[in-house]
């Protein structure tokens, strides 16, 4: 039986990015955010809606998850989202979460999508995450 792991996928990797110490050099811990943006003070991150489907293996039950980010940066320089964009990317790959097992095919790309104001940039970048528990 499979088993909706988007919550958990979602408030581990919220933790771990602000416990990132190179992440939080460009952007404050109290700026990253789990769903809603509870301030929009530049530089800020998001997570997007979950997207789960069901995923089980011999080994254990879970979901497949795309892990979606949103960066905003000031502009008019695409640099400072960019940068904190890299970060991001490379702090996923030290990523391990307490309370299930992860693994996939991680980050998926980072896309610059236009907001319509010359001085915010806003990057955004998709992981694919399979998160799953072991069978006991």
């Amino acid at each position: 039986m499979a088993t909706d792991l988007s919550l958990d996928v979602r408030k581990s990797w919220v933790a771990h990015m602000r416990a990132d110490e190179n992440l939080t050099a460009l952007v404050p811990a109290e700026q990253i955010f789990g769903e809603f943006a509870a301030s929009e003070t530049l530089p800020f991150i998001r997570l997007g809606d979950p997207d789960a489907d069901s995923y089980e293996e011999v080994k254990g039950e879970g979901s497949r998850s795309r892990l979606r980010v949103h960066v905003f940066a000031g502009g008019p320089s695409t640099d400072d989202v960019l940068t904190i964009a890299k970060r991001v990317v490379k702090s996923f790959d030290v990523w391990e979460p307490a309370t299930f097992d992860q693994r996939g095919n991680g980050w998926q790309g980072t896309q610059i999508v236009r907001t319509g104001e010359d001085d915010v940039r806003h990057a955004v970048i998709d992981f694919d995450v399979v998160a799953f528990l072991q069978d006991a």
